[in-house]
């Protein structure tokens, strides 16, 4: 993609940010975001195929650049699994006053392929170290395909969390409630818990 090309895409993609931050998902339009980004109507159509992929695309880009920010922010703490309790966290941040958590709510598929596309390398790296440090009990193997299967698992879950959200429920009630019974390490569940008011004590 040319250098031209990219700069239009992304500002299609901020322009779509803008207007859903402004007018909510329901009353976004094609029109609105040529406007907000300057281009002409049809140019829209060379980038994305329908209002749904520009949306996508718009989540996608906010959740790369909060991935980015946790994997700098988070390297102070040096235990790899309670960053990735941390993350489980922000997550519930990112989308608790999101203009998008209804439409991710209405597409639970569209919030897989945005954690394929954003954080699940980087998730996983975390597990393999956890690993390696001895965070997790069992064998590497075991807890790695574990992880895997029970992946899936959580996002389903997590899609049950964010309908609590929209319900006006604390996050930090909810983080607990779900992360507490989805034990996606096979930890003891004392130990699961421990991690999670840990995880909160941090945003006191």
């Amino acid at each position: 993609m040319s250098k031209t090309r990219e700069r239009t895409e992304q500002r299609l993609v901020s322009a779509t940010i803008k207007v859903l931050d402004a007018e909510g998902y329901k009353d976004i339009s094609v029109k609105k975001i040529t406007k907000e980004a300057d281009v002409a109507y049809g140019t829209f159509y060379n980038y994305f195929s329908s209002l749904d992929d520009a949306h996508e695309a718009a989540v996608t880009n906010l959740i790369k650049i909060k991935v980015e920010q946790w994997l700098v922010n988070s390297q102070t703490e040096e235990s790899p699994l309670l960053r990735i309790f941390e993350a489980l966290f922000q997550l519930l941040l990112t989308f608790e006053n999101s203009p998008s958590l209804d439409w991710i709510i209405e597409r639970p598929l569209v919030l897989h392929r945005i954690y394929e596309n954003t954080s699940e390398r980087a998730m996983e790296d975390l597990v393999i170290q956890a690993i390696r440090r001895g965070e997790v009990p069992q064998p590497e193997l075991d807890t790695l395909i574990h992880f895997r299967n029970a992946r899936e698992t959580v996002r389903w879950a997590q899609i049950g969390a964010f309908r609590r959200l929209t319900s006006g429920d604390d996050p930090r009630k909810i983080y607990v409630e779900y992360f507490s019974t989805l034990n996606m390490f096979n930890l003891p569940p004392e130990k699961v818990k421990e991690h999670l008011y840990y995880t909160l004590s941090k945003y006191v």
